[in-house]
């Protein structure tokens, strides 16, 4: 069974005392696992970059919502749980506990976003209570009156087929007679081009590209050129826009390894071979997030923690920890982070 931690699967960082990848972390120990594990692996990297990277999603509120919001706008990310009552026969109630996959707030709007692998025909009602759960925590009560605002919203569907309905429909009927209709279009990532992802900066979604391929490779190797090719494409195009500044360089590095997650889950256990060349396109074998393990290691203040890079001098020193680490150097990781010119001298020492 996956651990989670405050519901979202987490991954394992393995560096031993000598720095090489054996031993986990005691105070990690708990918190990470392989996504490769999970029963909802396509979730699961939706649920990690929601987290660990909520303004990724922003593009897609704007691309989706019409909205001209900046990558700079604050966006909140807002509790996702809450409890529904379904009256049973009996008279009482079943209380099940709702998690949604996305609900942020920008301004005073709030927008949900689901992310499904499959046709599930439960979707709309659960999408109707996420909603109504989004528009309470947003109510505002003013002048002996209670404002609510229901919430917009859309499913991403990573994964469609001639069953998957374009619109998600919700009707609410009043006492009054009048009624609402509560509908959103859908998204089908598989009409979304690599061409589209790039200009309008939906980043968020390159993981799930590769499973327009998922029955190609299937059938033909050649399929294998293509897709490589435009993993390629992402991958170059992701490390402009973080030389350009649009991107940190954690957003970019964890797109890469959250897509080989998936690359080993979608294509690994039939096809090792294509499934690590593809791996490599988007940067090495490692199957660990690292920007979960940086804020770890940044909140227990260890020594041989990795600091969160959000511009390219920080990410320099934390390439310089890993280094250190790994030739088990302890002491000048320290040195470095007390003394500026020593940090300088290494940088230069390691082409950093």
């Amino acid at each position: 069974m996956v651990k989670r931690y405050n519901g979202i699967p987490q991954f394992e960082l393995i560096l031993n005392d000598s720095g090489c990848e054996n031993n986990v972390y005691e105070s990690v120990k708990e918190k990470y696992q392989y996504i490769e594990t999970s029963a909802h692996p396509f979730e699961d990297v939706f649920k990690s970059l929601k987290v660990e990277h909520t303004r990724l999603f922003i593009p897609l509120i704007n691309e989706v919502f019409g909205t001209d919001y900046s990558l700079d706008e604050k966006i909140e990310l807002l509790p996702s749980e809450g409890v529904t009552l379904t009256p049973a026969n009996d008279g009482t109630a079943d209380v099940k506990k709702r998690i949604t996959d996305m609900i942020v707030r920008i301004r005073d709007k709030c927008y949900i976003i689901e992310c499904q692998s499959d046709n599930d025909s439960t979707m709309v009602i659960r999408l109707a209570e996420y909603a109504f759960m989004g528009a309470l925590r947003n109510a505002v009560f003013k002048d002996g009156i209670m404002h609510i605002k229901m919430p917009k919203y859309t499913v991403l569907y990573v994964r469609s087929n001639s069953k998957t309905s374009r619109k998600t429909r919700i009707k609410v009927s009043f006492p009054t007679g009048e009624v609402v209709d509560y509908d959103s279009d859908n998204i089908l990532m598989k009409e979304i081009t690599k061409e589209e992802i790039v200009d309008k900066k939906l980043y968020a979604l390159v993981p799930f590209y590769i499973l327009r391929y998922e029955e190609a490779i299937k059938k033909s190797k050649a399929n294998i050129d293509v897709l490589e090719a435009e993993l390629r494409y992402f991958s170059e195009h992701l490390n402009q826009e973080m030389q350009d500044g649009t991107f940190f360089y954690n957003e970019s590095r964890d797109i890469k390894y959250l897509s080989n997650n998936l690359i080993r889950k979608v294509f690994g256990d039939e096809n090792v071979e294509n499934a690590e060349r593809l791996v490599n396109v988007m940067g090495g074998n490692v199957v660990w997030m690292p920007s979960i393990a940086e804020r770890e290691g940044e909140k227990r203040g260890e020594a041989r923690g990795i600091a969160i890079g959000e511009n390219r001098g920080i990410s320099k020193m934390t390439e310089l920890n890993i280094l250190l680490l790994k030739e088990n150097k302890v002491d000048e990781l320290t040195k470095a982070s007390e003394d500026e010119e020593y940090r300088e001298l290494l940088f230069n020492k390691y082409n950093l």
